[in-house]
């Protein structure tokens, strides 16, 4: 024999409510918009640095960089701003000279990761045609002690993928680079 169990009446009522009131909340839920990004959300590389370069090939040429990129730390790849780059021998032959259109910005504690496309200039010094490839650099922020890296050293003028680069290999002797973010 089969015993059936049976809900006393006064608790199936309440149980009944409680769905209904649930399912009516759902349906008449309104999603909450995120607080907008603050200060504290964004990461901003800015800066201007440089000095001479102590690489076999390059000993004794200039580099100097202008940066200045932002993004809400939530979209690396909505980054915006601009990258300037001059490369100069001991003798005042410009072998480097570019603008680049940021694109894709990433940061950790005090190193950032920058690239974009060179949108002007170029390497006229250099054999190869510059305008539109997508290149990297690295900014290691140490107070007056700063790092660089830029990803066209190791495999010139290659396209990277965004956000890519290379270790900071150079230090700067002028200039001063802030990175601030999360």
């Amino acid at each position: 024999m089969q015993k059936t169990l049976r809900m006393p009446a006064r608790l199936l009522v309440c149980a009944s409510i409680g769905a209904a009131l649930a399912l009516a909340a759902g349906a008449g839920a309104v999603a909450v918009p995120a607080d907008p990004p603050t200060a504290a959300d964004q990461i901003t590389v800015d800066g201007t640095g440089g000095g001479t370069l102590q690489l076999p090939s390059y000993r004794g040429d200039t580099v100097s960089f202008r940066v200045h990129a932002t993004t809400d730390a939530d979209t690396p790849w909505a980054a915006q701003g601009s990258i300037a780059v001059t490369h100069v021998r001991p003798d005042g032959t410009v072998l480097a000279d570019f603008t680049v259109a940021v694109d894709c910005l990433m940061a950790g504690d005090d190193v950032a990761v920058i690239s974009g496309k060179i949108t002007r200039g170029g390497a006229p010094g250099l054999p190869g045609d510059e305008m539109g490839h997508q290149i990297g650099i690295t900014v290691a922020d140490h107070g007056r002690r700063d790092h660089l890296g830029w990803s066209w050293y190791v495999m010139g003028f290659l396209d990277t993928r965004p956000c890519t680069s290379t270790a900071p290999f150079f230090p700067t002797t002028a200039g001063n680079f802030r990175v601030e973010g999360p």
